[in-house]
């Protein structure tokens, strides 16, 4: 039989890849197709599932004809290449050709976590007409290293699918180009991956190491083509490029943990939280005034195997600096920039995560829920807790509190027909940094908790769903105390007075809410102020009575301070003589208190590119003191552009870092200025940029019920709250026009605005997929989608 296969240039290779998925589901984005017609292709079959209505239904090929039936090794180079093969280019057709089911797709990888355990099917089934599996690709690289292709993605398909309809719809949404034959005499039909690091590597099925595409179903080699499986709720398919015989790699495996690792007593300038539920302070540190320059840069790609890869926000110990990137946990020389160490995670991280240090530990929230502690001296495993789900994201502020930790989590199923998505399970976890045992878990079956946090008080956790639920949870058992409605979606952290008396939270169209919080738990005495923004899904910073908070306001980005004793409030709008660009300020703000003023750094998630692969602006840093009218660029990131919503941390030295979507941890010092002119204080920009008067009831500074009593109390915290009051009120007196000025402050966005978006619709059509590049990471950042 395998003769006969040979004359007509059939191996089992080539008749037997079909599918891609991992072993277990991702905890990442998850993408939800029960909306998508005409794509089960096994509808009315038999229910089997493993019918036997493909050539491909027998058993494994053997190998009494000396060749392996699947794999055999991946020692020799794989022979098939783009030319070789046909197919097309990763920059090529953007369309599938219908003879050969060519799957050549301009978008963007879509970069999902890694696999991770699987759920119940009761976890994963959200609906009778709907299945979710998981699907990744692992293939190697042109040295023949193994590298994945595509992480373990969990995708809805209409129920009576097969592995063949889940495939396809990978390769779409990941941008993959592969090639297949969907009605071949032997079924559905895969003959080559191309892969998404490097247009010019193409595999299919190799002669002389009689390498190939194997599939594997729910961990096992198939025994059946992709086109007669029959998915069902947590089904797992995995192509795997390797020869018959060997096993599908597990991503997770085993975690070794040392609960005795050393725990060192280091200091941290940015431990990534503090005792108020996770939100940043100020800082004394000296940081740039003037202009930065880049002491160092790293480029986190090599860190992962994907094009895009997941990266967490930076965090500080000691004389190191840290960052997850997919599943692996890194350690810098801070200095210097050089690699310390590295380790492999008990799984990737979600589009991003908020690290801490506390108690000598490194502590990061994992993609599919858990959480894992290691040494912040050599990185070893402490702890680590089991997965929450598969379709889990851990994207929430981790809060410390004391010897506990409290973190949040979200299910999240997007519909890429109709770019919707769904946020729903959400859970709150209270854990033992020294041990990793859960004190309690609070879920919310209807909403999560996606891209907040929550304030910790005496006596309460204080969170709120990104639907708007503001919950009151009893610190100690969990329980729910009381809940409220903010009347908005929430993507940002709850925050809380000093005497716990009044938690703070903002919504998604930049509305300050208040609320008193009785010592029985009870949420009340609701009110609201319009500071001034019309969208913010930022992180805020509290600093004494004054909040600094991202967001948009007009079209354009916008910095807001507000006193919270008087309301009053003003914004930043404008940076060295025009407006801020669009974007949104999504990353919390860094407040420096220096002798001579209060410095505010942030960036900004804007870039110039016409094909969203190429970027020309974008992802600098800006710098603004208090006082000012307006900002000023003090690093450009020329070389580095790309979008950016990570906030910016400072050590002790005054050094700046943060990373941006070009894929690079940027360390700065002071320097000569953006682009290598000296920095220019921020003095002038365009009228109506400037800032708000919230206590006189000026348009967008409009006070609804004001509050009755300061954030915090005693002479302290008046005196401190002095200096920011009186930047506020001296704007207000010199009568600055409000940030939502009409005409001219939108003519001066437009003139501004670099991005010509009519031509991006004129480029070829071959670059028309990249649209969907751009929707997918707009997706991505849209936080206010919740």
């Amino acid at each position: 039989m395998l003769s006969a296969l040979l004359v007509f240039g059939m191996v089992p290779g080539e008749l037997w890849a079909e599918g891609v998925e991992s072993i277990a589901p991702s905890s990442g984005e998850a993408v939800d197709a029960s909306r998508m017609q005409g794509n089960a292709r096994g509808e009315g079959g038999t229910g089997s599932r493993e019918s036997a209505n493909d050539v491909l239904g027998a058993a494994a090929p053997s190998s009494q004809d000396g060749l392996p039936s699947n794999e055999e090794q991946r020692g020799g180079q794989p022979s098939a290449s783009a030319d070789e093969t046909g197919s097309s280019d990763f920059q090529g057709s953007s369309t599938a050709q219908a003879e050969s089911g060519t799957a050549s797709h301009d978008s963007e990888q879509l970069t999902t976590t890694d696999a991770t355990p699987i759920a119940s099917p009761d976890q994963i089934a959200r609906d009778d007409e709907v299945v979710t599996a998981t699907i990744s690709i692992i293939g190697v690289d042109a040295t023949g290293a193994e590298e994945t292709w595509l992480t373990a993605t969990a995708i809805e398909v209409p129920a009576g699918s097969t592995a063949a309809d889940l495939s396809e719809k990978a390769f779409a949404y990941a941008g993959i180009t592969a090639d297949y034959d969907a009605d071949s005499e032997y079924g559905w039909h895969l003959n080559t991956i191309t892969s998404p690091n490097d247009p010019n590597h193409t595999l299919g099925y190799d002669a002389p190491t009689h390498a190939y595409w194997q599939l594997f179903y729910n961990g096992e080699s198939a025994s059946v083509g992709a086109g007669s499986i029959e998915l069902a709720p947590g089904d797992t398919v995995v192509w795997y490029y390797s020869v018959w015989g060997d096993e599908v790699p597990s991503e997770d495996g085993d975690v070794a943990v040392d609960p005795d690792a050393e725990r060192p007593d280091w200091e941290s300038p940015w431990p990534g939280s503090s005792t108020t539920g996770g939100l940043s302070s100020s800082v004394t540190s000296p940081t740039p005034t003037e202009g930065a320059e880049a002491s160092w840069t790293v480029d986190y790609h090599k860190y992962s195997s994907n094009a895009y890869p997941n990266a967490s926000e930076p965090v500080i110990a000691g004389d190191y600096i840290y960052l997850a990137v997919d599943s692996t946990l890194v350690m810098l020389d801070k200095a210097t920039g050089a690699e310390v160490k590295t380790t492999r995670m008990a799984s990737g991280i979600s589009y991003t995560c908020r690290p801490v240090y506390a108690h000598g530990l490194i502590v990061i929230p994992l993609g599919n829920g858990r959480v894992q502690a290691f040494s912040a001296k050599d990185l070893a495993c402490v702890w680590v807790t089991e997965p929450v789900d598969d379709l889990t994201q851990s994207s929430c502020t981790v809060a410390v509190d004391g010897d506990y930790l409290v973190v949040g989590t979200v299910d999240v199923l997007t519909d890429y027909d109709t770019w919707t998505t769904t946020y729903e399970h959400g859970t709150v976890t209270r854990i033992n940094i020294e041990t990793g045992a859960i004190a309690w878990r609070h879920t919310n079956a209807t909403e999560g908790y996606y891209w907040s946090g929550a304030a910790v008080t005496e006596d309460f956790v204080i969170v709120c769903t990104s639907a708007g639920t503001l919950e009151v949870l009893d610190k100690q058992s969990g329980d729910v105390c009381s809940t409220a409605e903010v009347g908005g979606i929430v993507n940002s952290e709850c925050f809380a007075s000093s005497d716990g008396s009044r938690v703070y939270v903002f919504t998604n169209d930049g509305v300050l809410h208040l609320f008193s919080l009785g010592q029985d738990g009870v949420l009340a005495d609701a009110e609201s102020i319009d500071v001034g923004l019309d969208g913010s899904v930022c992180s805020p910073t509290v600093d004494g009575e004054t909040v600094y908070i991202g967001g948009t306001s007009n079209g354009v980005s916008a910095l807001a301070i507000i006193d919270l004793v008087t309301h009053a409030a003003r914004l930043v709008t404008a940076a060295d003589g025009a407006s801020l660009p669009a974007g949104g300020i999504k990353g919390a703000p860094l407040v420096s208190k220096q002798d001579d003023g209060t410095y505010v750094y942030f960036t900004v998630n804007y870039a110039e590119t016409t094909d969203y692969v190429n970027y020309t602006a974008g992802g600098g840093v800006y710098r603004y003191k208090l006082g000012d009218t307006a900002a000023t660029l003090i690093w450009a990131a020329k070389g580095y552009e790309g979008f950016c919503d990570s906030p910016v941390i400072c050590d002790a030295e005054g050094n700046l870092y943060y990373i941006n979507d070009s894929g690079h941890l940027f360390a700065l010092r002071a320097g000569t200025g953006a682009s290598g002119d000296p920095g220019q204080e921020g003095s002038g920009g365009a009228d109506g940029e400037l800032g708000i008067d919230g206590s006189t009831g000026s348009t967008g500074g409009k006070t609804v019920a004001p509050g009755s009593r300061p954030l915090g109390s005693g002479a302290s915290a008046v005196a401190e709250h002095a200096a920011a009051s009186a930047a506020v009120a001296e704007d207000a007196a010199d009568g600055q026009v409000s940030a939502r000025a009409g005409a001219d402050a939108r003519n001066a966005v437009t003139a501004a605005s670099p991005m010509n978006l009519w031509a991006v619709g004129g480029i070829a059509a071959g670059v028309a997929g990249l649209v969907i590049v751009g929707l997918y990471m707009a997706l991505g950042k849209a936080r206010g989608e919740a």
